[in-house]
């Protein structure tokens, strides 16, 4: 490369820790691709498809989905671990910062395409949120997501104190961070002006944890892993939301502390999560 030629290096293929050539897996030349780009500093890797980049949708499920000019590398390896397969999710494991990817069309200029920046958070993490939460529960057999979420969050609530939510006819679970002053009284007054539910009630306070990491949903028994500790000691889940490879767990208020501890200590044990 520093004496001006053009290397070509096939993908897919590697060697193994006993030195022996094998294979990469489903998404090899991609990673290929990534690892050579890496280990040569270089400035861009340019991915070359039969598409013309990343889309916002399938265009077999959608008309007309939209080419998308910029993403983040947390947004593509979101969209890529959910099923787009332009770009394998693992060889977005080997970006660092710097380094700009682009994936473009056969057929097409190398400046155009989508352009990809920044690199993942790797590791596995537990934060504990030091702010407290509020259980809502709405109940009632006309309930529906569509006709009460929109309201809530329009006209009672923004949309960042919203930390998750869970539907289980015939009732609607909020859980709210620092729930507004009056926001149970004027959700309740809601409801029965516009005949969306029967009743609501809340709970508190309680504390969110949250453990986060690319490829947890791929970890088997990571949920057994977390609650199993707290089970042992007495600790009570409000609440268990998987999303975008994190598991957000709702605990008692005067239980963070311990939770924290006991999920992190069992992580560690697992060794899925570096001691600190």
């Amino acid at each position: 490369v520093d004496e001006g030629y053009v290397v070509v290096v096939p993908g897919f293929v590697g060697l193994s820790p006993e030195g022996k050539i094998t294979t990469l897996g489903r998404g090899g030349s991609d990673i290929t691709a990534m690892v050579l780009g890496r280990c040569l500093n270089s400035d861009e890797v340019i991915f070359v498809k039969d598409v013309s980049g990343i889309l916002s949708a399938d265009p077999k499920k959608v008309s007309n989905p939209e080419k998308i000019n910029v993403l983040d590398a947390e947004e593509m390896y979101t969209l890529s671990s959910a099923g787009a397969k332009v770009l394998h999710p693992k060889a977005l494991k080997y970006v660092k910062n710097g380094v700009t990817l682009r994936v473009v069309g056969l057929n097409e200029d190398f400046s155009s395409g989508t352009v990809i920046r920044g690199e993942l958070n790797l590791g596995l993490k537990v934060v504990l949120n030091n702010k407290p939460v509020s259980m809502v529960t709405i109940v009632g057999k006309e309930i529906s997501p569509t006709n009460i979420v929109p309201k809530i969050l329009s006209e009672e609530l923004p949309l960042e104190k919203l930390l998750g939510l869970t539907f289980s006819y015939p009732s609607i679970i909020l859980y709210v961070e620092e729930s507004p002053p009056g926001f149970i009284d004027k959700l309740h007054k809601l409801i029965k002006s516009k005949r969306v539910a029967k009743a609501v009630h809340s709970f508190e306070p309680l504390s969110q944890i949250t453990i986060s990491g690319h490829d947890l949903e791929k970890t088997p028994g990571i949920i057994d892993t977390i609650v199993a500790p707290l089970s042992l000691n007495s600790i009570n889940l409000y609440g268990l939301i998987t999303v975008s490879s994190s598991v957000r767990l709702f605990i008692h208020w005067n239980d963070r502390e311990k939770a924290y501890s006991l999920i992190k200590e069992s992580l560690t044990k697992a060794g899925l999560l570096k001691e600190d």
